[in-house]
């Protein structure tokens, strides 16, 4: 007998002090018995949960459920499933639980239980799913292409929506990264080149956790169209994301300006051509004239002071046509007039200057101009007007043009229009060098804008606009 009373107590001492959640309760769910884990996982003492119905400590949307439960066990003498309790604090707490009823040996039937807390696992688990999703949607709503692969098959988890609308293939056509590489690469030799170096670069990168050496390569689109690339991948566990800059657009601008620079090397070239065929076959030739009406002073006799006066008059009329033409180059390359008397008179000087020396007719016109402007809008509207009287001159077939400078307010215009042979604007930045190029580029400078304006056979005109903050005394 008396060991029979020191195993019951071994066995209640075991059952108080389980870290196990331990309780009895009878087939209404009043609670019989209930060991310390099980008490304080609610915030209670055993003593203040003995004789409570378990429908007190239930969320009011389970007790139906206790109904059910206790149904269960009537019927099949045990439950398992889940339970959520409220503790003495108002806390919700998600027990696993797994009860059989005893009838045997017993006067009354009681049901005996024992559970598990999961609510801190599930909070967890939780937390990690919407931590997960969370990452799901930084990738997809990234703005750069990216794909999510899992597992030692590389199975895709997520391409994004950028990833898509880059390259065209949704996860559908690259269920793994096995099918990108002929997707990605139709030619064997470069996708197998391409593919070595990925690998070793992504082998190096998995060893030293770390990320790899970005990696360029050309990849062919879902609709036929190619794109340059650099590669970025980033191993986490048993993840791998890869992401996708494309630098197809970075090219082909840095070519754009490596074919600028050429072009622009080879405008300098042209203009130190024009420059000295000028200096060469005008200013030089008309100096060796000069020098050999000199060396025929020589030749008139002494008391023939006539013949000495008329040949000096000569002369001193060629010195002068020189000194004219070099007055002209000098303003081709620096206009003091701009500098010092504004645009409106520096662009109807270079008007008059270009209709005498290339016998053309130019008109120029002006109204409501501001004044002062700022010297790198003059400038602008200046070397514009230049160029397009340059070009028109050599291009257009026509021997009247139109010259306008206007002021509206906030705003320069400038207008040069003739009604020659005209040309396609599209076609015209590649065939006439960089005269439209630079037009183009000063006037972005200034924050202007250019149309131009032309027909085969009907003419052109190019117009530019600059805004500017004037006040109305500037308009004169």
């Amino acid at each position: 007998m008396l060991a029979l009373r020191d195993n019951e107590e071994l066995y209640r001492d075991l059952v108080e002090h389980s870290i196990d959640l331990i309780c009895t309760h009878d087939l209404s769910g009043v609670l019989l018995t209930v060991n310390l884990a099980a008490a304080r996982s609610l915030g209670y003492e055993p003593g203040e949960l003995v004789n409570r119905s378990l429908r007190e400590l239930l969320s009011p949307n389970v007790h139906a459920e206790l109904d059910a439960y206790l149904d269960t066990l009537k019927d099949k003498n045990s439950a398992i499933g889940f339970i959520e309790l409220w503790t003495k604090s108002g806390e919700t707490r998600i027990w696993k639980y797994t009860s059989t009823l005893r009838t045997d040996g017993v006067r009354v039937p009681f049901v005996r239980a024992m559970a598990n807390d999961l609510t801190d696992i599930l909070r967890i688990q939780k937390a990690l799913r919407e931590s997960e999703e969370r990452s799901r949607q930084i990738v997809q709503r990234s703005p750069m292409a990216m794909l999510v692969s899992r597992g030692l098959e590389q199975r895709t988890e997520l391409v994004n929506d950028q990833f898509t609308a880059l390259f065209g293939y949704s996860k559908n056509d690259v269920p793994s990264v096995a099918e990108w590489w002929p997707l990605a690469y139709p030619d064997e030799a470069y996708r197998e080149r391409v593919k070595s170096e990925w690998q070793e670069r992504v082998t190096e990168a998995i060893k030293k956790r770390s990320e790899i050496a970005p990696l360029e390569a050309r990849v062919r689109c879902k609709d036929g169209s190619h794109r340059d690339i650099e590669f970025h991948f980033t191993s986490l566990g048993e993840t791998d994301l890869v992401s996708f800059v494309d630098l197809t657009d970075r090219k082909i601008a840095m070519e754009a300006v490596a074919k600028l620079g050429g072009r622009l090397i080879q405008a300098q070239e042209e203009e130190r051509t024009r420059i000295a065929w000028n200096l060469h076959e005008d200013v030089c030739q008309q100096l060796a004239s000069l020098g050999f009406e000199l060396d025929k002073l020589g030749d008139i006799p002494l008391e023939s002071r006539t013949g000495i006066l008329k040949h000096i008059k000569e002369m001193r009329k060629r010195l002068s046509d020189i000194v004219g033409d070099l007055g002209t180059l000098s303003r081709e390359l620096h206009s003091s007039k701009l500098e010092l008397l504004g645009l409106k008179v520096a662009v109807g000087s270079l008007c008059e200057e270009f209709s005498v020396y290339h016998k053309v007719k130019i008109n120029f016109s002006e109204k409501d101009v501001p004044s002062p402007l700022p010297n790198d809008i003059s400038l602008c509207l200046f070397r514009i007007a230049q160029e397009a009287l340059r070009n028109a001159i050599k291009h257009s077939g026509a021997e009247d043009f139109q010259v306008s400078l206007s002021g509206t307010p906030g705003a320069v215009h400038l207008s040069v229009r003739d009604d020659g042979v005209g040309f396609d604007p599209k076609t015209a930045m590649n065939r006439r060098g960089l005269g439209l190029l630079s037009m183009r580029e000063r006037i972005n400078l200034v924050n202007g804008t250019i149309k131009i304006r032309s027909k085969p056979q009907i003419g052109t005109e190019i117009r530019c606009s600059v805004p500017i903050a004037i006040e109305p005394t500037q308009l004169t």
